[in-house]
């Protein structure tokens, strides 16, 4: 079954209903191009990606543009990830938008702490750093392209341009 991400990513139950019809060992293929979109629904998908493979589906992930923030965590959670040379992951910290007092804002900022340790263990499975280094990488808002997915320890199988001509 093939699923295109190609938007914001605002709920995870559309998600949900699609590979609800997967067939017993049948693959799941995702092909990705999004700037990402609400966390919480991206660890939905990513987690639900994660039941099927350990219920044995193979799922596979194939960059075809962009997989940033919270769909970069999507991308992570399938057995396999393929790239194109052009196509780019993109990591960083969560943020989010709030106001209150400041009780509130030191609340808002523990949860954004308790997400981006949520990430972490997700990105913690694909690339080859410690969760040390993965937060560093974070925190300097990487942007990795297919060509150079190895240089940041990122396991990926590349595209070759010679493949989709």
């Amino acid at each position: 079954m093939r699923i295109d991400i190609y938007e914001d990513i605002v709920s995870a139950d559309g998600f949900r209903e699609q590979t609800a019809s997967l067939k017993d060992g049948e693959a799941l293929e995702l092909h990705i191009d999004s700037c990402g979109g609400d966390v919480l629904a991206g660890i939905a998908i990513a987690n639900k990606i994660r039941e099927l493979s350990n219920s044995g589906h193979r799922t596979i992930c194939t960059v075809d543009g962009l997989a940033a923030s919270i769909a970069s965590v999507i991308a992570v959670a399938c057995d396999e990830i393929r790239m194109y040379p052009q196509s780019f992951i993109m990591i960083h910290n969560p943020w989010t938008f709030t106001m209150g007092d400041a009780d509130n804002l030191r609340k808002e900022a523990a949860n954004l702490d308790a997400m981006k340790a949520a990430i972490v263990s997700f990105y913690r499975g694909k690339f080859n750093r410690t969760d040390e280094e993965i937060r560093k990488m974070m925190d300097d808002e990487t942007w990795i392209s297919g060509e150079n997915a190895n240089d940041f320890g990122l396991a990926v199988t590349l595209i070759e341009a010679d493949s989709y001509r």
